[in-house]
């Protein structure tokens, strides 16, 4: 899929770097008018596993741009990293291990803030079950980035984009 930064690449592997079959389900959503964004999408990444195994999701992108620079910037149900290329921002989160356990639970054995994106490694999908895994990103060129550098991490938390009985 292209973006205002760059192609995205979701995919998801097993233990032994094998490809899963999963259906990857991109949702375009409207920014809140409280923390205005260029773009904000939901991706949900389905497995239905046919065994227990340990999976890795990932959320990764290629751009043309020169990364000026980049941040991890954590919160409460989300594991996130953040790009720039001069006043444009975009930020890639996903949720964090304490949600997924209470949501759903899945254990979360490590989080991966790599170059370009991220990744999850899940432990105890359950097997023959459907299982969705969310990635949200969200950008932004800055007309003032100290006052909206946080704006792509508000849009990028995909816990808050789900009703309230899925927010654990």
């Amino acid at each position: 899929m292209k973006t205002a930064f760059g192609e995205l690449l979701v995919e998801v592997k097993g233990a032994k770097g094998e490809e899963i079959e999963a259906d990857i389900r991109c949702i375009e959503k409207k920014p809140d008018l409280r923390f205005p964004v260029d773009g904000r999408l939901l991706i949900e990444i389905t497995v239905s596993p046919e065994r227990v195994a340990k999976l890795t999701f990932s959320c990764r992108f290629h751009t043309a741009f020169k990364i000026t620079g980049s941040d991890v910037e954590t919160g409460e149900h989300l594991e996130l990293k953040s790009w720039y290329h001069d006043k444009l921002k975009w930020s890639i989160g996903t949720v964090d291990g304490e949600w997924l356990a209470a949501v759903h639970q899945v254990t979360m054995e490590k989080i991966d803030y790599l170059e370009d994106g991220l990744s999850a490694t899940l432990l105890g999908i359950p097997v023959n079950e459907s299982f969705i895994l969310p990635f949200a990103i969200a950008w932004k060129t800055m007309a003032d980035p100290e006052a909206e550098n946080h704006y792509t991490w508000f849009m990028a938390n995909p816990a808050d984009m789900y009703p309230s009985r899925f927010k654990g």
